[in-house]
């Protein structure tokens, strides 16, 4: 999930959540880049009125799961082993 909105405030709502994960959300930072491993549960949370404009997002689905040592955020599900 790659985030392209120009600006977000995170009153406005739209996190992406999961669950039974060791992360409980992200907020859709602009210019943020998220890879979820596919057997993360995960959603949207709906974005509120006050937003100014949309939460607007690139998603691909790639096959297989790609590990990335240098990302901010990693997500596992609390089953998994942190790394």
């Amino acid at each position: 999930v790659y985030y392209i909105h120009p600006f977000w405030d995170e009153s406005w709502d739209g996190n992406l959540k999961f669950k039974d994960c060791d992360v409980e959300k992200v907020v859709p930072i602009p210019n943020r880049f998220v890879w979820i491993n596919p057997v993360v549960w995960h959603g949207i949370e709906v974005v509120n009125n006050n937003a100014q404009h949309n939460r607007i997002t690139v998603v691909g689905w790639p096959e297989g799961c790609v590990e990335y040592d240098l990302a901010s955020i990693k997500i596992n599900t609390s089953m998994e082993e942190n790394v």
